[in-house]
């Protein structure tokens, strides 16, 4: 996927006013240069990197008067509404693109530039793991000197990104979150009730309770598991079935496989929010 994004998003940035170039294949993924005389790295990271190589290579960089950006694989990120102690690579750059980690991803088969924000919990180690909008049209990449307090990157940096709004500040988009989990428990309420089945007569039983299965049973279910199962079973058993049907590496058709990634997303999400995985 690496391959595909970084000419699209080499050519997205080309296309920015105070951008003169980009060029691929030197000292990062891409090497924009502005008009102004600016450079900035540009790093997509397809795989987890080590936080004392990330912080060499941005101090580097700034050494030498360059800008740093990191834009993320989609698939090395916890899914949307999870909760989770985030790994000091994420936090860092999370620091380092203004509380929001820029990833990217496919739709469609087409290239996608997305937006996460890890959203300070009741724990002082949890996040919580908010998706923002896509962004339709990167239209500017500032760059600035930033003082990073994360403690694996802790420093002074020149830093990028896409000046995109801080969307988990939007009053409308935190009512139709809060919308959406309220409806997710409603269903989960209702996949609790007990449905009741009178017979009479015969040497049958007087009475019949059939119990349905709630939304938190069929959720593991979909995992392949027991609601018994640990939270390591959970994590192990959505990270194996995700990574056979992400449509990117599915045999199954594109529209099946991201129907079934989906339904293994939301039960996982679904799990998480439930409190069945710590």
């Amino acid at each position: 996927m690496k391959a595909t994004v970084k000419p699209w998003l080499a050519a997205q940035i080309a296309n920015i006013d105070s951008v003169q170039k980009c060029v691929l294949n030197q000292e990062a993924d891409i090497v924009v240069h502005s008009w102004r005389g600016i450079l900035i790295h540009v790093h997509l990271v397809d795989e987890v990197p080590r936080p004392r190589n990330m912080k060499r290579m941005v101090q580097e960089a700034t050494r030498t008067g360059i800008g740093s950006l990191f834009v993320v694989d989609a698939r090395l990120l916890p899914p949307d509404g999870a909760v989770v102690a985030p790994a000091d690579w994420l936090l860092a750059i999370h620091a380092l693109t203004d509380e929001k980690i820029y990833t990217y991803y496919l739709k469609d088969g087409e290239p996608r530039i997305a937006q996460v924000h890890l959203r300070v919990t009741n724990k002082s180690e949890e996040r919580e793991v908010w998706y923002g909008p896509d962004i339709d049209v990167i239209g500017q990449m500032p760059f600035f000197r930033v003082w990073i307090k994360t403690p694996i990157l802790k420093g002074d940096f020149l830093v990028a990104n896409f000046a995109a709004p801080a969307f988990w500040h939007d009053r409308d988009f935190r009512n139709a979150r809060a919308a959406a989990a309220e409806e997710a428990r409603r269903a989960a309420r209702e996949g609790e009730r007990v449905k009741h089945e009178f017979g009479y007569g015969g040497s049958g039983p007087a009475q019949v309770f059939v119990r349905q299965t709630t939304a938190l049973e069929r959720s593991y279910a979909r995992l392949g598991l027991k609601p018994t199962a640990s939270c390591d079973e959970v994590k192990t058993a959505y990270r194996r079935l995700a990574l056979q049907s992400h449509p990117d590496v599915s045999p199954l058709p594109k529209q099946e496989a991201e129907e079934r990634f989906r339904e293994l997303t939301e039960a996982y999400n679904f799990i998480r929010e439930q409190g069945g995985c710590d």
